[in-house]
């Protein structure tokens, strides 16, 4: 469990409402329909009971309680900060809490955080592209005394301290932070201190929220992931400002001044342009540091720079036209190939051929889809500009005859100049109103797609290069989420060759096998792929493997089968799964307990081990096995008569 304070700020001071933080909590409106299920959610000390806050009205009436408690403190003792204060509990991938539980960890970190007698309100959060989570809005004014409470100095360590208490109180996995538990009780660590113990590695940085955000909507890596991987180095050699704006244009890109730092534009394939902060690359590539480096201001790029000197295949559009069409070296959707049949050779062919098409297809879509949209927008710009000099001349025509009309009935022609101003002010805002609505349908009946949501749309019409190319980007995405704090997930990787389908045939709906007899009592494992519940998610791209009490035992993604219980019969389940899916060799991903439980595993069920580092671990676990084959025999007894 991992917590993570969401920062509020109250930029003029004043009155500051709970209202935006309860309607996120509880999704209300457009996003309340973005979740799997209903949001389970609870309050502490707003005494009116019996609120159910997932009920619009009972928010309302919460909100205002909350609001009115944190006016009353800030005019009795006159603070500007913020009165709320806004933090999140994230459970670990496959930890599903209930409710109960959720209200018992709001209620411990409350405490933790000494606002235990204050005010707040919690909502869990289901989705389906992030861990199971917990929002807490706490008011910081106490309901009685009104002063401000909460939250100590260093908050993060105090919940982080939390988390580990719960994880023992609940039962959960343990996560990386300050606090670790050794031998059951709780320990802070220095970060050096856990690097020795191996809890919680040296992490890449991690990329800006701009970024992240780029490489969710393009589907391929941002900007400045791909100036740190490609060009990092060059550009921290650089001497001077001409030598970094020759070596930013030899890659299509050009370095700007915007507010008070640097920008690095490059060109997408499409035409549009995209941008990072320098600084994202690498905190040395700040405006303030490279003009202290290089002991001058920063000047513009020279004239032509870009026109004459750009590499095409060095450029960022360049990388991302072979990301998609699955051309781009180092760029697969694994970290290897795994199997070397002569039929599985053919299969990544055909799939390379089919991902080109696949890009190519799509290229020409969106440049029908630009050409279609400039149309429309063309035509309605030409529509409304008549509209409006319509109006223009109506109420030019009409204006005397109401001038008249409104003088007769209020006696002043002044009072009806005013009133026929506000007449035709209303009817402009109308009209302006209408039009906006009109320019704004263009954008909703024909929207941009982005590579992602090309291939969703794709593979829902039954186009597997299209399926098969999603479960690349969700594997990508995955892996980038697991590096971001919550350490490298346990499971099995290799290459991705067969359309999305269920590990066996011949399987009743939701089931596989149908339903096999039991087995002799004792003998029956606590989780085997023949007696598995299936649930496969076509937009997601993957396959969840349930057991008999319905808990998520694997998730099959394509690339990836990731292991949520690590016992024994699951690991067996998931190798021999992917040992069918890719070619009979697996890598093994995890904490370092998984992966040499499930090496060894791998090597008594023949299941081949691409890891270097696990080698020694399959020799060994191969001597055993070669040693219990070997009947044991007594010592050799001399013949007699010699």
């Amino acid at each position: 469990m991992l917590a993570k304070v969401v920062k509020l700020s109250n930029g003029r001071g004043g009155k500051v409402s709970a209202h935006h933080g309860v309607h996120y909590i509880f999704r209300q409106g457009a996003q309340e329909h973005a979740l799997e299920r209903d949001v389970a959610g609870g309050s502490f000390h707003l005494e009116l009971g019996g609120l159910d806050l997932t009920d619009p009205l009972d928010r309302d009436l919460a909100i205002r309680m909350m609001d009115y408690t944190a006016e009353a403190g800030r005019v009795r003792n006159r603070f500007t900060s913020n009165p709320f204060y806004h933090y999140v509990l994230s459970w670990r991938d496959g930890e599903h809490p209930t409710p109960e539980q959720c209200q018992q960890a709001a209620a411990h970190t409350l405490k933790a955080l000494g606002l235990q007698e204050n005010q707040a309100v919690w909502g869990l959060h289901t989705d389906r592209d992030h861990h199971w989570h917990i929002h807490i809005l706490a008011n910081r004014v106490h309901p009685d005394k009104l002063h401000l409470a909460g939250p100590p100095k260093l908050d993060f360590l105090v919940l982080d301290k939390a988390c580990r208490e719960l994880e023992l109180a609940q039962g959960w996995a343990h996560d990386n932070g300050p606090h670790v538990v050794i031998d059951g009780a709780i320990t802070r660590l220095s970060k050096s201190q856990r690097q020795q113990l191996g809890l919680g590695g040296k992490q890449e940085r991690a990329p800006t929220p701009g970024a992240r955000a780029a490489e969710v909507n393009h589907g391929v890596p941002s900007l400045a992931d791909w100036l740190t991987k490609r060009a990092q180095d060059e550009l921290l050699a650089a001497r001077s400002w001409g030598e970094l704006h020759q070596m930013l244009a030899e890659r299509g890109c050009a370095l700007r001044l915007h507010g008070g730092g640097l920008i690095i534009e490059t060109a997408l394939p499409d035409g549009r342009t995209t941008s990072t902060k320098a600084s994202g690359v690498h905190y040395s590539l700040s405006l303030g540091r490279l003009e202290t480096k290089f002991g001058l201001s920063f000047p513009a790029p020279g004239l032509g720079l870009l026109e004459h000197q750009t590499k095409t295949a060095k450029t960022y559009a360049h990388f991302v036209e072979n990301v998609r069409a699955g051309t781009e070296p180092g760029m697969q959707d694994i970290p290897g190939h795994t199997g070397s049949t002569p039929e599985r050779q053919a299969k990544r062919e055909a799939r390379a051929l089919a991902r080109k098409a696949l890009a190519d297809a799509y290229k020409h879509d969106q440049a029908a889809q630009k050409l279609s949209r400039k149309a429309l927008v063309g035509g309605l710009r030409a529509h409304h500009k008549n509209e409006r000099i319509a109006l223009r001349l109506e109420l030019k025509a009409i204006k005397p005859a109401r001038l008249a009309q409104l003088t007769a009935e209020h006696g002043s022609k002044t009072i009806a100049q005013g009133l026929w101003a506000a007449e035709a002010v209303v009817r402009r805002q109308e009209l302006q109103r209408r039009q906006r609505a009109e320019r704004t349908s263009i954008t909703q009946d024909a929207p941009r797609l982005e590579w992602p949501e090309w291939l969703e749309r794709q593979a829902a019409a039954g186009d597997e290069a299209a399926a098969a190319a999603l479960r690349g980007i969700h594997y990508q995405d995955g892996r980038k989420r697991s590096k971001g704090g919550k350490g490298s997930k346990n499971g099995f990787e290799g290459e991705d060759l067969d359309p999305l389908r269920a590990g066996a045939h011949g399987s009743a709906a939701g089931a596989i096998g149908g339903a096999p007899p039991d087995p002799t009592p004792g003998a029956r494992k606590a989780f085997a792929l023949e007696d598995a519940r299936i649930r496969i998610d076509r937009l997601a791209q993957r396959i969840e493997y349930h057991d008999r009490e319905g808990l998520v035992r694997l998730t099959d993604s394509g690339p990836r089968i990731d292991v949520h219980m690590a016992d024994a019969d699951t690991i067996d389940a998931g190798l021999l799964l992917a040992a069918q899916k890719f070619g009979g060799e697996v890598f093994i991903t995890g904490d370092a307990a998984f992966r040499e439980q499930a090496a060894r595993q791998a090597a008594r069920l023949g299941v081949g081990v691409q890891d270097a580092d696990l080698q020694h671990v399959v020799e060994q676990e191969r001597a055993q096995i070669d040693a219990e084959r070997t009947p044991s025999r007594g010592p050799r007894r001399e013949p007699r008569g010699r």
